[in-house]
């Protein structure tokens, strides 16, 4: 019998960043140069608490408190692409570094031959960095749009993670998971483009000693909470087909190929296409690949 059914794990964590833009001749070049734009730099601790209890054998609950940081990256700080005709998508070097505090409940249940997991989660963000239409738009010179990255006061960002998997004795594995989030800006009660709509995964796969493959279903939900003048992603379900080899001859050697998305169906990232509004004729443009194939060799030591 397991002595020790509570554990609680502290941690701390300490970040710092500095932003030092330099002048090149390419940046000088862009059609949108408007000088140089100034660096920053900040740092923080974040700490978190994790609790967790065995309630039995297979039933572990577990929750989780804690703060994070988030510094701008180089693109949301100083981005300058597009180009008349077309679109602009801009930085802003004024952002502010992201911070949030949150919690995270959940249950853990079964083996690893057997089980799932339950997972909810609330955290709630000041400065939360965001893409959105710039303040002043210009149709004429950017008809696609003009994007710019900007700080929002206060976010919640809120959802449930539900997942399951099942190994057959005779090698055949089952896996699915489904995530929902929402995302809110509480100064405005808009909703958060950033935060992808309901997912869901499932695989069925074999398993040898030396080799395995599987195929994977992927699928999305319609975005529902855009206005109709925007785009709003359409849902879409995708197959992936993966596969790995370890030949038994080369010790450490992984041989990995997939074929992904499968049927070649055209689909679109709801994050990916958030602020933009393509004209019918040229969505396309602004869709995921198609049919992809990808090999991969890793040799460890």
């Amino acid at each position: 019998m397991r002595r020790n059914r509570f554990l609680l794990t502290p941690g701390l964590r300490y970040d710092w960043y500095e932003h030092s833009p330099q002048e090149t001749a390419a940046y000088t070049r862009n059609p949108n140069y408007n000088g140089l734009p100034d660096g920053q730099d900040a740092d923080a601790l974040s700490p978190k608490l994790l609790a967790k209890y065995q309630a039995a054998d297979n039933i572990e609950l577990f929750a989780q408190w804690a703060m994070a940081f988030r510094e701008p990256e180089a693109t949301e700080l100083y981005l300058d692409y597009g180009a008349p005709g077309t679109y602009l998508r801009l930085g802003n070097p004024n952002l502010k570094p992201e911070t949030s505090s949150g919690i995270e409940v959940g249950v853990n249940i079964g083996d690893s031959d057997f089980g799932g997991r339950i997972t909810g989660f609330y955290n709630r963000y000041r400065n939360f960095i965001d893409s959105v239409d710039a303040p002043v738009q210009d149709p004429i010179n950017y008809p696609f749009g003009v994007t710019q990255y900007m700080n929002r006061n206060r976010v919640q960002i809120s959802g449930v993670e539900l997942a399951a998997h099942k190994v057959f004795d005779f090698g055949v594995t089952l896996r699915g998971s489904v995530t929902y989030a929402r995302g809110k800006d509480l100064g405005t009660n808009e909703r958060l483009g950033s935060v992808a709509p309901l997912k869901g995964v499932l695989a069925i796969g074999y398993e040898a000693e030396t080799w395995g493959t599987e195929l994977a279903m992927i699928a999305a939900k319609e975005v529902s909470y855009k206005s109709d003048a925007s785009f709003r992603a359409p849902g879409y379900g995708i197959f992936d087909l993966t596969g790995w080899w370890k030949p038994e001859k080369v010790e450490g050697l992984t041989m990995r190929a997939g074929i992904y998305n499968l049927f070649d169906k055209e689909y679109y990232d709801a994050i990916s296409v958030r602020d933009v509004t393509p004209p019918a004729a040229g969505k396309a443009f602004y869709s995921e690949p198609g049919r992809t194939f990808k090999v991969s060799l890793t040799q460890r030591f």
